[in-house]
């Protein structure tokens, strides 16, 4: 897939929030696309470059659009502040997060995961475990809690697992896997990625190929956030000597399509 047909179907897509970058011989591309398509939406991603790898949240909050945007606000601010302050364990991530929704009075689903380039350690809560696809078959991470924000203190089933070379780890909201064939009512099964995903692919072109499956499967009914990260195999040696103690500042989610290409 060349990068001029890569654009063209980002732009189909209409991709509002979309990140790609690379980081400790990952590649990470993930979007969000709202519901009536419009900024405002409960669906959220965001990634952050931490000394030793980075860490990923996806979040959804309860209702849509204007509805839960107010609240997928706060657990964005919530992720970020936490990061920034050296929290990168993603139990902890939620934990603060489930607290701050407590005293809003609104309910979210979210899942953080932190990666060193070999391994990922994850945290869900209310929202379907990532899933790893290699070699053409699928595997769910090990990790469930209940959503945010309904009580004060909430059990988290930690996962954890090691990123073989030439593997993808997968996160979504329910937005993808709701989505129904309007024939059959049957949702869209995830186990479809697994044909799809190829490891000499940019992560741009596997992230529009994923798109473009779930939205042949029926129309979008609901906010819709997909987010893939590959292991390449290979870790640049500048992010294995980052060291520092401080923390860089959040990537760019809102990235340029034409941009965005040219770095895939």
């Amino acid at each position: 897939m060349t990068a001029t047909t890569i654009q063209q179907k980002m732009i189909h897509h209409g991709l509002p929030q979309a990140v790609f970058c690379h980081h400790r011989g990952c590649d990470i591309a993930g979007t969000t696309l709202g519901y009536p398509p419009s900024a405002e939406c409960g669906d959220w991603i965001r990634v952050a470059a931490t000394p030793r790898g980075f860490v990923i949240g996806v979040g959804d909050a309860a209702g849509h659009g204007t509805e839960a945007s107010p609240v997928a606000r706060v657990m964005r601010n919530q992720f970020d502040a936490a990061v920034h302050q050296g929290t990168i364990a993603p139990e902890d991530i939620l934990y603060r997060i489930n607290a701050a929704l407590r005293g809003l009075g609104g309910l979210g689903a979210a899942m953080v995961i932190a990666c060193d380039g070999r391994g990922v350690v994850a945290a869900c809560a209310g929202i379907e475990a990532p899933r790893m696809f290699h070699r053409g078959t699928m595997e769910s991470l090990r990790c469930s809690g209940m959503i945010l924000g309904f009580r004060r203190q909430i059990d988290l089933e930690i996962g954890t697992r090691e990123l073989p070379p030439d593997s993808f780890l997968s996160l979504w909201s329910d937005g993808v896997t709701e989505t129904e064939d309007p024939a059959t009512r049957e949702p869209f099964s995830p186990e479809r990625f697994a044909e799809i995903l190829q490891p000499g692919v940019s992560s741009a072109a596997n992230l529009v190929a994923c798109l473009d499956a779930v939205s042949a499967h029926g129309p979008q009914r609901d906010d819709r956030s997909l987010l893939l990260l590959q292991n390449s195999g290979q870790t640049d040696a500048a992010s294995v000597r980052a060291e520092a103690p401080s923390y860089p500042p959040l990537l760019n989610l809102r990235v340029a399509v034409a941009s965005a290409c040219a770095c895939a």
